[in-house]
């Protein structure tokens, strides 16, 4: 069962920039839902939290993120940090606002989604098949073991996919808020709302 999350808001986030493999701190607001999801994630694992393995992205905001969860919910073990649960690399679009993008790539404001935008007209990021690969090879090593991950909006889309076997339309409109607690178990995705 992997209990998944995303990182709190961060100043990028705030300022509508794309971060991608790249950093910003997070806001206050940020600090405070990593509180509540730790919380809620304390709440749903009981006494499964002295023993479960808290595992992270290596990037700043995904660490911090962990931190605060980790200490929320009581969470014994220390974070391990997997580079299989970084964000997408999106190259020169990195630090860029949505509007910054659209004037430099036609056809990007036509994109249902930013991850669909990403996927079709990002030139020098990191492709989707890249993305899937890392993730897919992190959701077998998860197999068999109660975690929680802490991770970010693409990267979390598509490990979410792949856990339910989605298609690639259904997995360009799913959500990703920074404000939820997501189990993963069974083939089966469940949404638990932070406390």
């Amino acid at each position: 069962m992997i209990y998944l999350l995303r990182h709190g808001q961060t100043q990028f986030n705030a300022e509508r920039r794309i971060q991608g493999q790249c950093d910003s701190p997070l806001t206050a607001l940020g600090r405070e839902q990593a509180a509540a999801l730790g919380r809620a994630l304390g709440a749903e694992l009981g006494e499964a939290r002295h023993t479960v393995p808290i595992v992270a992205s290596p990037l700043g905001r995904a660490m911090a993120s962990a931190e605060i969860v980790r200490a929320h919910a009581g969470i014994a073990a220390p974070i391990q940090a997997d580079e299989r649960l970084m964000e997408v690399g999106c190259g020169s679009w990195e630090q860029l606002t949505r509007p910054e993008i659209a004037a430099r790539h036609p056809g990007y404001e036509g994109a249902e989604s930013f991850m669909e935008a990403w996927r079709d007209h990002c030139p020098d990021g990191e492709t989707l098949e890249q993305a899937m690969a890392r993730v897919e090879d992190w959701l077998r090593w998860a197999e068999g073991r109660t975690v929680v991950a802490v991770s970010h909006g693409i990267t979390g889309i598509i490990m979410r996919a792949l856990h339910e076997r989605l298609d690639g339309e259904a997995m360009l409109m799913l959500p990703c808020p920074q404000d939820r607690l997501y189990r993963l178990a069974g083939g089966t995705v469940s949404e638990l709302l932070a406390a």
